[in-house]
């Protein structure tokens, strides 16, 4: 993390009306990944 954002406090998340959203300047600016490099066995077959 280069700088803590001002939004979120470094959280990455902001709470909003009992809801917890994610901190889109931190997305935008990309100290965020927007999808898990470590995928779970879903165990769905094909």
């Amino acid at each position: 993390m280069s700088t803590e954002c001002p939004k979120c406090k470094g959280t990455r998340r902001i709470s909003k009306n009992g809801t917890i959203q994610p901190c889109w300047d931190c997305l935008n600016s990309g100290e965020m990944d927007q999808h898990s490099k470590d995928l779970k066995e879903s165990k769905i077959k094909i």
